[in-house]
This record gives C-alpha cells, sequence and structure tokens, in this order.
C-alpha cells in the first residue's frame, strides 16, 4: 500500500548520499570535489555521467560548513519498502506504522549498491473506513 503513495513512485528524483556512498563514487572515479578558491563543488566525472545526470554539494571551507551531497540518477527510481517493523494504536482507530525503506539501487554503479541494501526509518498512519485501510500520512 505504500509503495504506491506518490513519494514512492518511479521518477527523477534526489538521492542524498551518506559519507560511505560518497566515498565510494569518489574512489570509483565517478564523482570528485572540485576546487574553487574558498569552497569545494560536488561534480560528476565523465564516467559518473553514464549513471548520473546532475549532482548537489557544496563544502565551504573557512566556514566548514557542508551541504549535503546528492546525486539525480539518469534513469528514474522509485522508493522501496523493506519492512514493516512495528504497529501501534493511535487516537481514534488509527493505525501507526513504523516501516524501513530505501531508494531501489539498481540504477547505481555497481559499486555503491551495497549502500541501498539497509533502511531508513518511517513511519505512516492508516484508517479504516467502509472500504478499507486509507493513508492518512506518511
Amino acid at each position: 500500500m505504500l509503495e504506491k503513495q506518490e513519494f514512492a513512485q518511479l521518477r527523477k528524483q534526489w538521492v542524498p548520499l551518506q559519507k560511505p556512498t560518497e566515498d565510494a563514487l569518489i574512489k570509483s572515479g565517478y564523482v570528485r570535489w572540485r576546487d574553487m578558491g574558498t569552497m569545494r563543488a560536488f561534480e560528476l566525472t565523465p564516467e559518473g555521467k553514464k549513471y548520473f545526470e546532475n549532482t548537489q554539494g557544496l563544502f565551504a571551507l573557512p566556514a566548514m560548513t557542508m551541504e549535503t551531497t546528492k546525486v539525480m540518477p539518469v534513469v528514474p527510481i522509485k522508493i522501496l519498502i523493506k519492512e514493516v517493523t512495528g504497529i501501534t494504536d493511535g487516537r481514534d482507530g488509527v493505525k501507526v506504522v513504523d516501516y524501513t525503506w530505501n531508494f531501489d539501487g539498481s540504477a547505481f554503479p555497481p559499486e555503491a549498491k551495497q549502500f541501498f541494501a539497509g533502511g531508513v526509518q518511517g513511519q505512516a498512519t492508516f484508517k479504516m473506513y467502509d472500504d478499507g485501510w486509507r493513508i492518512l500520512s506518511y
């Protein structure tokens, strides 16, 4: 039911990278940090353009601030619900569902696919109506 919601559909979307995934993509030559004086920009290499159409990420050296690095795969991707980890009762007959999700990593280069095996915590609320369960929020 959750995978049918808009947020999980096959579409072009930004994928935030955790440090191990970012490092694997750099080590494999798909992305790099380009020095720009007091800043560094996260950018694609020619090899990376086979898998990704764009990147986001800046690192400001004086302040040591960093923007979350992201990539946008060339092909549309979707979110996969990995596991329902709990269901509890909420108010007014609502059920609160805890689950884990992640991006479908099949569009990523082999070196990065392993980082999409885990999961990110999510929560949704459902309520029973005459015609069945409906999702109230996710």
